[in-house]
């Protein structure tokens, strides 16, 4: 998963990029970014990998519902039970892993590069 960071040229124009990618201002200004050394960014990798464990938890205990009710009950158990796992997972059990696991930790990277000519 890609890192999306914000070069801020001299000018005052804004462009929002990927890290390792290249930007070109309208002023002749040329911002490459991989130079930028990927472990200053190591907590944001941490934080799409616990985003991405979240999804994943979810999914799976959306499918697991949806086996145990269509087990159950049927076509009748499988049409109550998927939208009841969705309500509680995204309402209920999303909120508490996303208040414990899904912190904002720290303040955000700040880094100073150069600008080479076109």
């Amino acid at each position: 998963m890609s890192i999306p960071i914000t070069v801020r040229c001299e000018c005052g124009e804004t462009h929002a990029v990927e890290l390792g990618a290249s930007v070109d201002c309208a002023c002749g200004r040329r911002y490459d970014t991989s130079s930028i050394p990927p472990e200053r960014f190591a907590h944001v990798r941490a934080r799409q990998a616990r985003a991405r464990l979240y999804i994943e938890l979810g999914l799976i205990f959306v499918a697991g519902t949806a086996v145990v009710t269509g087990v159950l009950w049927g076509v009748k158990g499988l049409a109550i039970g998927v939208p009841l796992a969705s309500l509680m997972w995204f309402l209920f059990l999303g909120k508490w892993y996303r208040k414990r696991w899904l912190l904002d930790v720290g303040e955000r990277t700040v880094l100073q590069l150069e600008a080479t000519d076109r």
